[in-house]
């Protein structure tokens, strides 16, 4: 299987720490195969280490976007994660 766009929605969050591991490992396979991958998330830690870019979105509306750690910092230093 080689989509062109993966959407995974908190999918690390279930499971047990090896699910996790193995779900991890499997998003890094396919990014090393050029998918894009579409990665939500509020475990900002992980959003920093698995993401380029990132978007915050709050209630519907886009608050920041760019490079994955400024967003973070961002949404941190606004009192989230």
């Amino acid at each position: 299987m080689r989509p062109d766009i993966l959407i995974i929605d908190e999918v690390p969050a279930v499971g047990d720490e090896a699910f996790q591991r193995k779900c991890l490992d499997r998003m890094g396979a396919f990014h090393e195969a050029g998918v894009t991958i579409l990665f939500v998330s509020y475990d900002a830690a992980l959003v920093r280490r698995m993401c380029h870019r990132a978007v915050w979105l709050e209630h519907g509306r886009v608050r920041a976007t760019g490079p994955a750690a400024q967003v973070v910092a961002q949404s941190q230093s606004a009192g989230h994660g």
